[in-house]
């Protein structure tokens, strides 16, 4: 996945953090700035996952949200709050992972599932991935497995995430018979955002209640009638810094 827009917020500089006082590097101080984001994806994934949520992202006032299950059409999220006193302990174990500096820790491998892990400093952005990452693996890729894991297993449940906008995509094209419906949104198919290769609409959350509880209820051979096409559509929350879908 591409970096997530809040990402942008903080300034990307060249600069690595000065050592020397042995505590790690800091978040940034703007608590809405996204500070850490784990994904977890390719391989031999359906193509909807790579529209799913990263399976983390930490914003600076201890706001997580994670990747929730897939409801027919419609991707999910559910928060988690995680408090200042873990998230200085994560930047401890990023630290000592050496996800300050970045770098690919690759493996000869196709279609191998890639762990990526981005993390925010007082000074920019650092991406550090892992080519078919394991659970049995030596110290340099196996403090990144070690981080993204204690991350995701912060903070306590603070409910499902509900955002004030979902990005409608247009994921493939079919002419597969079944369960066919017809168009559910506003906009013609030709008219969306990105059309003809990828057609996207960015609909707000007091007027997406219809379409979720369609999508919600379609299975994975749904498709919607469309301008004499037949295609499959996927609901997914955006996130906060996230307006259109470009930001996607």
């Amino acid at each position: 996945m591409s970096l997530r827009p809040p990402l942008y917020a903080v300034p990307m500089l060249l600069l690595v953090c000065a050592c020397g006082s042995g505590e790690p590097p800091r978040p940034p101080a703007d608590p809405a700035a996204a500070i850490v984001e784990v994904d977890r994806g390719g391989g031999l994934a359906a193509a909807v996952e790579r529209w799913t949520l990263p399976n983390l992202t930490l914003f600076g006032d201890g706001t997580a949200v994670l990747r929730g299950e897939t409801r027919g059409g419609l991707l999910s999220g559910v928060r988690r709050t995680i408090p200042a006193g873990r998230i200085t302990e994560l930047y401890r174990l990023a630290d000592r992972a050496g996800l300050f500096t970045g770098r690919t820790h690759d493996r000869d491998i196709i279609d191998g599932e890639v762990l990526t892990v981005r993390i925010a400093d007082e000074t920019g952005i650092r991406e550090t991935t892992v080519v078919g990452p394991s659970d049995d693996e030596d110290s340099g890729r196996g403090g990144v497995v070690a981080f993204a894991d204690a991350a995701l297993g912060s903070g306590s449940d603070a409910g499902e995430y509900l955002p004030e906008r979902y990005a409608v995509l247009v994921t493939a094209g079919s002419d597969a018979r079944g369960d066919v419906r017809p168009w559910p949104l506003a906009a013609p198919l030709s008219q969306l955002a990105g059309a003809p290769s990828k057609p996207c609409q960015v609909v707000e959350r007091g007027e997406a209640e219809p379409l979720l509880t369609a999508l919600r209820d379609a299975g994975p051979d749904t498709r919607w009638e469309a301008d004499g096409h037949r295609v499959v559509l996927v609901a997914r929350p955006l996130l906060p810094g996230e307006q259109t879908c470009a930001d996607l």
